[in-house]
């Protein structure tokens, strides 16, 4: 019931005049912790971007030149092992009727 009020426009307004002590988010709460599973993927982005870092830097005269050889694999294996999917495109999935 509390999240209701506060998604509403005077749950807000409660929230505005009070400085964000009522009525706040559960990130906001002290002691808040991120479920496992968003650790999980935030520390496999984390190793996935420091891999991909600039790979090979040249310089030519005054212009940089950035060379990348590394090839960025899809996400999915990283969301199987979370327990979680991708959601289907438009082009992955089939149309309901053939109209």
């Amino acid at each position: 019931m509390t999240d209701l009020v506060r998604e509403a426009p005077l749950g807000q307004a409660i929230r505005w005049i009070t400085g964000n002590r009522l009525l706040q988010y559960p990130e906001e709460r002290p002691g808040f912790e991120l479920p496992t599973q968003y650790l999980t993927k935030f520390n496999s982005e984390k190793r996935r971007q420091s891999i991909l870092s600039p790979v090979n830097m040249k310089t030519s005269g005054p212009n940089l030149q950035r060379n990348d050889t590394t090839t960025t694999s899809s996400g999915d294996s990283d969301l199987e092992g979370l327990g979680i999917s991708k959601t289907k495109s438009r082009m992955d999935t089939q149309p309901y009727s053939s109209e």
